[in-house]
């Protein structure tokens, strides 16, 4: 347990000692942070464009997923069936 408190201690004091770095960078440093009005906004995607791929997929997954209860709606009534012809009539009492 004393190890592991030191190595937190020792986390903690590098921890200190970066932020105590990084405060003195921006001090003496403002104008490199600061954002400048020139810089132009990150380009946006054509909305149109990006909703109608977004409502293909949405469509698709749909389909997909409908598709997908359909095949296990039909295997479990498959399964519920006899195999064979003989083991229908022998179900049937015939």
């Amino acid at each position: 347990m004393p190890e592991a408190q030191g190595l937190e201690r020792s986390a903690l004091s590098q921890l200190v000692a970066a932020r105590k770095m990084f405060q003195k960078a921006i001090t003496d440093n403002p104008d490199q942070f600061q954002g400048s009005s020139q810089e132009e906004p990150p380009p946006i995607a054509d909305s149109a464009q990006k909703l109608s791929q977004m409502a293909e997929f949405r469509n698709e997954a749909a389909r997909r997923s409908s598709s997908w209860k359909r095949r296990s709606k039909s295997r479990r009534s498959f399964n519920k069936r006899p195999a064979n012809a003989a083991q229908r009539l022998s179900q049937t009492g015939q």
